[in-house]
């Protein structure tokens, strides 16, 4: 658990400390941690354990129709390194230096973005680590680095390549091109968006609507070749009425409020605020799915960004509220699941030799038993 805490508020005093901002060494050490950190996690996570032995056999998926692109990478790949782990992590450094390409493209203080990018989707990315939909989100971000410019052509020449590898980004892509009516969007006055907001939060906690919504969408990606998303399809509405979802709220109106702020931040001002807007509405729709709020990560970036600008801009007061939100849902997150906690590295594992796949697989679920008091049900994931 210190761990994630201290790294978490590590990157904000490395934004916040001039002298040790400044310094390239310290600097640079801190990097090089965070690759190890969120890149080379061992028995943490979930979907490895079926990742690996797919990895292990990979010739038996060669023909596999839909997401073919993966299967055909993790082929290659083995031909050159054998270790599972070794792809993983590599796999896992791209994703984190393309996101953090972003993220130095936007502001000085990426460091803080990382940091609030924990409990919005970069535990969950790295950690946790849903790899196809991470492999084909590698693909998004080099994209959305022509976006932010306005290169249309280049984002979409790039983009349309990742639902070979996660075929629910067919949704993800057409959406960012709505940036370019980020006038209209951005000249929304502030009280009326608050307003559409929650009533819209309401309207998507109508189990039948979002139901309805969702299972038309699955079935057209099934209509497109896709196997079945039915872990994506509307549940229940509990999540609605609880107090993660005030939060969100309170989170939304306090953005939407430092809207000039955040446009006038810099010169990717007017996308940065956009796009947020984007992944609140997209979120909300998304919170009542059980797996598909994965959907709005690419989106989160520059919520995380829009937070960030709020927090360099606002009042003491507010901007140790933020953080302190943030830290507490990070903290929230990483205790209640097995994926994250005990925390254990690949990188010993590869020099020395693995622990037996068994011993692996139930080491974390076993923590989890003893944490908590109780098995971890399989069917939260």
């Amino acid at each position: 658990m210190l761990f994630y805490i201290i790294t978490f508020f590590l990157c904000f005093l490395l934004d916040l400390n001039k002298s040790l901002g400044s310094n390239k060494i310290v600097r640079h050490v801190f990097i090089i941690w965070l690759y190890i950190f969120l890149c080379f996690g061992y028995m943490t996570g979930s979907d490895w354990r079926a990742y690996e032995l797919i990895y292990n056999q990979s010739n038996q998926y060669v023909h596999s129709f839909y997401e073919k692109g993966f299967y055909l990478l993790f082929n290659f790949l083995h031909l050159f390194i054998k270790d599972f782990f070794i792809t993983l992590a590599l796999l896992k450094c791209l994703y984190l230096y393309s996101l953090i390409r972003i993220l130095r493209k936007v502001t000085d203080k990426w460091l803080s973005a990382v940091a609030l990018l924990f409990p919005i989707s970069l535990l969950f990315m790295l950690i946790d680590n849903p790899l196809r939909f991470m492999v084909a989100s590698i693909i998004i971000n080099f994209a959305l680095y022509y976006l932010i410019d306005g290169n249309y052509k280049k984002y979409l020449l790039i983009a349309i390549w990742a639902p070979f590898f996660h075929i629910t980004t067919l949704l993800i892509i057409p959406i960012f091109l709505l940036v370019k009516f980020r006038k209209r969007i951005n000249a929304i006055n502030k009280i009326v968006l608050i307003i559409a907001y929650i009533l819209f939060s309401l309207i998507c906690s109508n189990i039948y609507l979002s139901s309805t919504l969702m299972n038309e969408i699955s079935s057209q990606l099934i209509l497109l070749g896709s196997k079945s998303y039915d872990s994506y399809l509307v549940q229940n509405n509990n999540s609605f009425f609880t107090i993660g979802s005030v939060i969100n709220v309170f989170l939304a109106i306090i953005l939407i409020y430092y809207r000039d702020t955040i446009i006038n931040s810099n010169a990717y001002g007017d996308k940065i605020y956009c796009i947020s807007i984007f992944y609140l509405f997209l979120f909300r729709i998304l919170l009542i799915v059980p797996t598909g709020f994965r959907l709005a990560i690419p989106f989160g970036y520059f919520y995380a960004i829009s937070m960030l600008c709020i927090i360099y801009n606002s009042r003491a007061i507010l901007k140790y509220i933020i953080t302190l939100i943030f830290a507490i849902i990070m903290i929230k997150n990483v205790y209640t699941g097995y994926v994250y906690i005990p925390y254990s590295n690949s990188i010993y594992y590869i020099i020395t030799g693995h622990k037996s796949y068994y011993e692996r697989s139930r080491h974390n679920y076993d923590y989890y038993q003893k944490r908590m008091g109780k098995q971890y049900d399989i069917n939260q994931q």
